[in-house]
């Protein structure tokens, strides 16, 4: 099919051209109006992600005490950085549907660790009793790379590109 570049709009058919105005409004308003169900494939990393936050902002002491172990790597609060990203990552990888398999994981992959850099700086800026680490934001990423690996294996594996 040939396709002819519109401006701002996009890729449209050569045919678009030669519909009549209110065809083609009435094409475009279907392309870019968001339906129902393009909302509710996002509401899980919507929901997620205010999880995510809310966890992230309250104070320390509501919190479960934290044990110091000697490696990073088997503290429970890592742990749950690197579950709580990788599940995010899942989820967006999951849910950006009619994308090519590289496409879908570096968009999961990008956008949960730039969530996890982002709220550890407002760990830093916006409250007192939370603190901003770089063992995080390593955990952040490291969760968000298995996270999106994961579903995306998941994805290919079972033709669901």
């Amino acid at each position: 099919m040939c396709f002819t570049q519109v401006g701002r709009i996009g890729k449209l058919p050569t045919c678009f051209l030669t519909l009549t105005r209110d065809q083609r409004m009435h094409q475009l308003r279907e392309v870019h109006q968001p339906t129902k169900e393009k909302v509710l494939q996002w509401k899980w990393v919507v929901v997620w992600s205010a999880v995510i936050l809310l966890i992230s902002i309250l104070p320390s002491f509501l919190l479960p005490p934290n044990e110091e172990n000697v490696l990073w790597t088997f503290s429970m609060d890592k742990v749950g950085h690197f579950a709580v990203y990788a599940i995010l990552a899942g989820l967006i990888a999951w849910t950006w549907r009619h994308q090519s398999w590289k496409a879908r994981f570096a968009a999961a992959l990008i956008t949960s660790s730039l969530y996890g850099v982002l709220l550890e700086c407002a760990q830093l800026l916006l409250t007192t009793s939370r603190h901003f680490e770089i063992d995080d934001i390593i955990a952040n990423i490291i969760g968000s790379l298995c996270g999106s690996l994961l579903t995306i294996f998941y994805i290919v594996k079972n033709n669901n590109v």
